[in-house]
């Protein structure tokens, strides 16, 4: 198993509401996460939830914080789902252990917030309440214009409460098997009236996603841990969606209708040093997500400024980085800026469902492409955002030595460009 290649399903998730703003221009932004909407997300009815499943809550559109991965002395499964804001707690001394953990400075009293898994007293045994700074994942939220964002801490092993599924996966499906994870969703209104449409420029246009970043801390095993063992990861994603496509489903039919986009912003695994002499990293590729109903998601490496990612089967291009490349050694306040054409889009298409064929893509017909993506698959205008995420995963292959990371959000927003 390679665990970059396959995302976490609903991981720890805060998805921003706010339909997308009228695109009557080309060249639109919608700002997701910045200094301006800090403090909105400390007042909203975020939606938290731990190991919650797709309910009707979460798909909705607005702030979804959410863990995935099992609590000591819960049963294996255990969802705990609650909403309402985050809170302030602990004295100034935790803030700042708190701060250490993530690279996010923890505030003044008043701009400090945070979320952690918290056990339900009538399943689980014991309290998560008093578990010290690292030994438990959790959100922190600093809402000071100048110096605030989001950080996020993910920590699996054999000394942490919050530890990753088992060899059985989640829900024991054998889906992320030995992962845990956080991650931030910004969930759009798509099926409203006014939704964000990354190419509404037309078939030369091109979605812009950028980010700014950091990673403070990092644990992947030792020096002893065999190779692909341990593994943690930063990553930065997107979804869109063709509604009519999902409009016209008919019983029984199962059209794909979407796909996730996945890049790995940083990536740190046992007994790797040299990223660059590790084949699978080099390219993109195509997978269908089970632990999301076989959605298609392409993934892959963040390139250096002006390259271009390609699938590594058909070599067709999949998107372009104009900005970071993926880290692999801690790092603060980079900008990452990926760009996704039209026509990459149109490449991705191809890609997916000839892999599901089995035949070259170049080779494709319409009516197969229009069968899994719906009458409109190559209308520029009629894809829309559903959601755009960040978060952080640690795989830990038996749990016996510890996997961590800490890091932070402090920009998100995408833009409809042109060209």
């Amino acid at each position: 198993m390679t665990p970059t290649r396959r995302p976490l399903a609903l991981a720890v998730s805060l998805a921003l509401c706010g339909a997308a703003a009228a695109q009557e221009r080309q060249g639109a932004t919608l700002p997701l996460f910045g200094p301006g909407n800090y403090q909105r997300l400390a007042t909203s009815d975020v939606w938290r939830s731990w190991n919650g499943g797709p309910t009707d809550a979460i798909l909705r559109p607005g702030l979804k914080l959410m863990f995935f991965g099992e609590l000591e002395g819960c049963p294996s499964g255990t969802e705990a789902p609650q909403g309402g804001p985050l809170q302030e707690s602990f004295d100034g001394a935790r803030w700042r252990q708190l701060a250490e953990l993530t690279g996010l400075p923890p505030g003044r009293q008043g701009q400090r917030h945070r979320w952690a898994p918290a056990p339900d007293p009538r399943l689980c045994r014991g309290s998560a309440a008093d578990d010290a700074p690292g030994e438990l994942a959790f959100a922190q939220l600093n809402t000071d214009p100048d110096e605030g964002g989001l950080g996020l801490y993910s920590v699996s092993g054999p000394q942490t409460r919050f530890k990753a599924y088992g060899p059985g996966g989640q829900g024991r499906t054998g889906a992320n098997a030995d992962i845990q994870g956080s991650f931030v969703h910004f969930r759009q209104a798509w099926n409203g009236p006014d939704p964000f449409r990354p190419w509404a420029g037309g078939p030369e246009s091109t979605l812009q996603l950028r980010s700014r970043q950091g990673v403070a801390q990092v644990q992947a095993g030792s020096a002893r841990t065999p190779e692909g063992e341990v593994q943690v990861k930063q990553q930065l994603g997107m979804t869109v969606i063709n509604p009519r496509c999902l409009r016209e489903n008919r019983p029984g039919q199962r059209r794909l209708c979407q796909i996730q986009y996945l890049f790995n912003t940083a990536v740190y695994r046992s007994g790797v040093n040299d990223w660059s002499r590790v084949a699978w990293f080099q390219q993109a590729s195509v997978m269908g997500d089970p632990a999301q109903g076989a959605m298609p998601v392409v993934h892959g490496p963040v390139g250096e400024a002006g390259r271009v990612a390609v699938d590594a089967g058909s070599q067709l291009p999949l998107y372009r980085s104009e900005g970071a490349a993926s880290q692999h050694q801690p790092f603060a306040d980079r900008l990452f800026d990926l760009r996704v054409r039209f026509r990459d889009l149109l490449a991705a298409q191809r890609v997916i469902v000839g892999r599901q064929l089995r035949r070259a893509p170049e080779n494709l017909r319409a009516e197969e492409l229009e069968a899994e993506f719906g009458p409109d698959w190559n209308r520029p205008e009629a894809w829309v955002l559903l959601d755009v995420n960040v978060g952080q995963e640690a795989y830990n292959r038996g749990s016996r030595e510890t996997a961590a990371i800490g890091g932070q959000l402090r920009l998100l927003e995408i833009s409809s460009l042109p060209r």
